[in-house]
């Protein structure tokens, strides 16, 4: 049996490689005369052990799949893949520029006759052959692959093709709160079986036992004697709907982003630089779009690069200015390089992409009539494991306690439910 490894990042394939040395020899695909999935493809036809990185992984191809079938293969996978996605948001790794598709776009497409949307929203190309140079190359190819997915005529998804986890002998993702990812909804929408277990100790080493509530409970109480959620009241008058995503767009000109700036400015000021917190010690977030907005020069970065960093390549540059930084992005997971920063904020209120919730809710019918249960994805679950994932980029991974201030009530009181074992 052979083994394949997909991890977030390329340092964790780095350590992977290390620490399982004397136990397992894994490659690492690389583009030698081609593409990584080039290269993973070659290695998979000589049945290799491989770590992988998520990315290279959901660039699987036709011949990817059908070598998986072939191998004697089992498929462990560090935290859930990002199986469906905004098309616009991928990237195909054999092209420089990616092709942006509007709602336009898509009306165009369908009254030409080019693309049909099919009973289940899998996407049909119906016209000819188009050049790499074209606008809707990209558009052509994913919906050739299978793996093109409409939503309301509207918004076109790239889905992982679900056909690739019964490719392997057995697969096991490593995640938590699975009841609340998108992949959990995903292997509903496609009827693709799973279990969930635990991770317990067993003769001084980790084994997967069955699902078991007293390891949970006893997780989250002592996750409830770590965490320290900041009570000030003023600071703390965010109401349900705020800091979700349409709020911040519907912020313009008004002084709501200047308001959370002075907040998180004196939380970290006078709340935990108080306890003796330094830059050192801060992450902070917010959607992506809106950090520079509401940054503040107390809470930016650890230091500025010296002088020799600056003349390294850009790569080294960016990993260090990653290091470096107090802001840490909202959809941060598997990462270690944060794991001593204790002073924490959390301003996100996150839901469910309504386009992608649609996507699986679609589905109701077909299921219903197939004898199948309804799926019905859980907003706050998502939302716990979305903040979760971040709080745990910080030093609570290795059982040290933080401080957190969580300006929006829904999400401070997901947090306080969470822990009190109510989600």
């Amino acid at each position: 049996m052979s083994f394949i490894y997909c991890t977030p990042f390329l340092d964790e394939i780095d350590r992977i490689r290390r620490d399982c040395g004397q136990y397992r020899r894994f490659s690492e695909p690389l583009p030698y005369n081609g593409t990584k999935i080039d290269d993973f493809n070659t290695l998979l036809s000589a049945g290799t052990d491989i770590a992988v990185t998520h990315t290279t992984f959901l660039n699987a191809t036709p011949e990817t799949l059908e070598l998986i079938r072939q191998g004697d293969y089992t498929l462990i996978v560090d935290e859930a893949l990002d199986v469906v996605q905004d098309f616009n948001n991928v990237q195909p790794v054999e092209y420089s520029t990616r092709q942006t598709i509007t709602g336009e776009d898509v009306k165009f497409l369908l009254e030409r006759g080019i693309i049909q949307i099919e009973h289940d929203n899998s996407v049909t190309w119906c016209a000819g052959e188009y050049g790499d140079d074209l606008k809707f190359s990209a558009v052509q190819r994913y919906a050739k692959l299978g793996r093109l997915y409409c939503v309301n005529r509207k918004l076109l998804l790239a889905v992982f093709p679900p056909e690739m986890f019964n490719c392997f002998k057995q697969v096991d993702i490593l995640t938590y709160l699975f009841n609340g990812s998108i992949f959990k909804y995903y292997l509903d929408r496609f009827g693709v079986a799973y279990e969930t277990v635990s991770v317990a100790p067993e003769n001084g080493k980790y084994a997967l036992v069955p699902y078991c509530q007293a390891i949970e409970t006893a997780f989250r109480q002592r996750c409830k004697e770590l965490i320290h959620i900041c009570g000030n009241a003023s600071m703390n008058s965010y109401k349900v709907s705020a800091l979700s995503k349409t709020w911040y767009e519907n912020s313009g000109n008004d002084d709501r982003l200047e308001r959370l700036k002075k907040n998180l400015s004196n939380y970290f000021r006078y709340y935990v630089k108080s306890a003796s917190a330094t830059n050192g010690d801060i992450m902070w977030t917010t959607f992506n779009d809106y950090s520079d907005r509401i940054k503040g020069h107390r809470y930016t970065r650890i230091r500025n690069m010296t002088e020799q960093e600056r003349a390294l390549p850009q790569a080294q540059r960016d990993a260090i200015e990653k290091e470096l930084s107090c802001f840490v992005p909202c959809n941060a997971k598997a990462t270690n390089i944060y794991r001593e920063r204790w002073a924490l904020a959390y301003c996100v209120n996150m839901y469910l992409n309504p386009m992608m919730r649609r996507f699986f809710t679609d589905a109701n019918g077909e299921r219903v009539n197939a004898g199948l249960p309804e799926i019905h994805p859980d907003e706050d679950a998502y939302a716990i494991s979305c903040m979760l994932q971040w709080i745990f980029r910080s030093r609570i991974r290795d059982g040290q306690p933080i401080d957190i201030y969580i300006p929006n009530r829904r999400m401070r009181q997901l947090l306080t439910d969470w822990m009190e074992g109510k989600i």
